[in-house]
């Protein structure tokens, strides 16, 4: 026996290297379930705060940038050019959401909003969010996942390790290793596909008391634009507070459910010349239902 490499033989190396693969995703579906249940509590007493919560359990931390440079467009804070950059131009807001969205405009002069929602994901004011909603049992813990993400990442890296230094032995010594390269291989893709897990951003996704509550803004959204078509007056909503308008149409169905098309076209025109840091160059648009009067026309 001690003469076999690591004092294991072959057959016995590999049904444990079978195991050591496998050992990885037994932990993230354990750990996945385990978040599931911490995060299950009750919420019935709890509804979202304010437009931004129904945003990030609509779409995550994207959807809250978005409904923050909605409701400042619509305001006049912020205006966006024809080439879809977003330009800060009023008075530092009060709310925490959209006073970070406006710090980095004012920063950087004007931004894309691909950018901009790249650096929100990382910003205070959005990990605070996510734990209140994490508290209030209406997400997963994001934290909990991330780092359960970066413990797969790590098994995977050691289980590649471990099948790399055996193979090499087994070569050294002219053992058969046919087998075993292949299940490298498997251990090789396994880790890349966990690297990029790991460097992904987790979205706290809703729990079902999370989606209960995102149903009931939606279904309010949707009888409010109904009520609206019909000639209703609109209807407040002491429980959801601030879904009307640009802000709450964007948080619920995202930028592209803006109101006004000539700004849709604005934002989601694609980089053309021009850095994100500069206003490319384009005619402003004005924010809120007013179009683009005064400029080259958005997207024209």
């Amino acid at each position: 026996m001690m003469e076999e490499p690591w004092g294991i033989s072959g057959p016995m190396f590999i049904g444990l290297y079978v195991c050591l693969l496998i050992a990885p995703l037994v932990v993230a579906v354990l750990g996945r379930m385990a978040l599931a249940a911490a995060g299950s509590h009750s919420a019935d007493s709890y509804r979202p705060g304010n437009v931004y919560e129904v945003a990030y359990l609509a779409g995550g931390a994207d959807r809250v940038t978005e409904t923050a440079v909605a409701s400042l467009l619509e305001r006049g804070t912020f205006r966006a050019d024809s080439t879809g950059q977003v330009h800060g131009t009023g008075a530092v807001p009060d709310d925490a959401v959209e006073r970070a969205v406006h710090h980095i405009v004012q920063r950087r002069g004007s931004v894309k909003m691909p950018g901009l929602r790249k650096e929100m994901r990382s910003a205070d004011v959005i990990r605070g969010m996510e734990q209140h909603l994490a508290r209030a049992g209406l997400i997963r813990p994001v934290r909990g996942r991330a780092r359960l993400r970066r413990l797969v990442h790590l098994l995977y890296l050691a289980v590649l390790a471990t099948g790399v230094a055996r193979l090499v032995n087994g070569i050294s010594l002219d053992r058969p290793v046919g087998v075993l390269i292949f299940l490298v291989i498997l251990a090789a893709v396994a880790t890349l596909i966990a690297t990029a897990v790991a460097r992904s951003t987790p979205r706290g996704r809703p729990t079902a008391q999370g989606s209960v509550q995102l149903a009931s803004a939606r279904n309010w959204q949707s009888r409010q634009q109904a009520a609206t078509a019909g000639g209703a007056p609109p209807r407040s909503s002491s429980a959801l507070p601030m879904l009307a308008g640009a802000a709450g149409a964007v948080a619920i169905g995202g930028m592209m459910m803006y109101p006004d098309e000539e700004m849709r076209t604005a934002l989601a025109a694609p980089s053309s010349g021009g850095s994100s840091g500069g206003d490319g160059g384009g005619g402003s648009c004005g924010g809120g239902g007013g179009g683009c009067g005064g400029c080259g026309g958005c997207g024209g």
